[in-house]
């Protein structure tokens, strides 16, 4: 027996210190987080596929004019056509986006079906997936998408971790980044307002300090909600609220998809601000 593993609780049984759940426990709440994390593992291969498809199709139509020597006005007419679809696409698939994030948290509060919450989660994944594949479109290379992939899926990994082993509340220091992100907003505002009314060149000097670091102090929120959301689902398998209400293992899996698309546009955005230095 491993003593620094287990140890007596209120009702007598063994509790796993880690979890914090009963020792005849562990399995089911390990099943519960592999679903989970399966469930978010699933909705991004549907966010990939979609993308490189979307992105496949527009490039094959538009490759003939764009990149063909000589192409004939027919071409370059059909690739504009084919242009102004995906763009119009982009823009229908980007308001259904922002509506389902909302109906997906009302879904929650109305305790839908399991069903029902993975054919909008699904939906929604399909739908990231056509608004990103204007990265492809605009030429960033896979190389560097990769090397992004990368970063956030272990960035991802670490501070989910932390998250589900942490015994403190990360709800608080959650509060405060909130706190100093908005302070930091609202000067950067008033900052560039000034800016704008006054001319001074060295104010905007101060714009453009304050506005990295909004962005810095953006990245570090996203990283940190991974582990806060980490340690949620900790709790409400512990508390039994997920055997309870099983529609929440599709909750928590949207949840930590859009933690993990958040980290990965940050995380790209860095690469690619790099790689232009160079």
């Amino acid at each position: 027996m491993d003593r620094r593993v287990y140890e007596k609780g209120t009702g007598g049984a063994r509790v796993d210190q880690v979890s914090g759940l009963p020792v005849s426990d562990r399995k089911s709440s390990g099943k519960i987080l592999a679903r989970v994390y399966g469930y978010v593992a699933m909705g991004l291969a549907i966010t990939a596929a979609v993308a490189f498809l979307v992105s496949f199709i527009l490039l094959r139509a538009i490759g003939p004019a764009v990149y063909g020597a000589g192409a004939s006005e027919a071409q370059i007419a059909a690739a504009s056509r084919a242009f102004n679809i995906y763009i119009v696409v982009l823009v229908v698939s980007g308001i259904p986006l922002l509506i389902l994030s909302l109906v997906l948290g009302f879904s929650f509060l109305r305790k839908k079906s399991v069903p029902h919450m993975m054919t909008l989660y699904v939906i929604y994944c399909a739908l990231m997936g056509v608004v990103l594949s204007s990265l492809l479109v605009v030429g960033i290379d896979f190389y560097t998408i990769g090397e992004a992939f990368g970063i956030t899926a272990l960035v991802f990994g670490v501070m989910a971790l932390i998250g589900h082993n942490s015994k403190i509340n990360l709800g608080f220091g959650l509060t405060i980044l909130f706190a100093l992100f908005l302070t930091t907003f609202l000067t950067f505002m008033i900052f560039l307002l000034i800016a704008a009314i006054s001319g001074n060149v060295g104010m905007f000097w101060a714009v453009y300090g304050l506005s990295i670091a909004v962005s810095l102090i953006t990245s570090v929120i996203v990283i940190f909600v991974i582990a806060f959301d980490s340690q949620q689902l900790k709790r409400a398998i512990a508390s039994g609220e997920i055997d309870q209400y099983p529609h929440l293992e599709i909750f928590f899996a949207f949840n930590m998809y859009v933690d993990f698309i958040n980290l990965f546009l940050r995380v790209l955005r860095v690469l690619l601000v790099l790689k232009n230095r160079n």
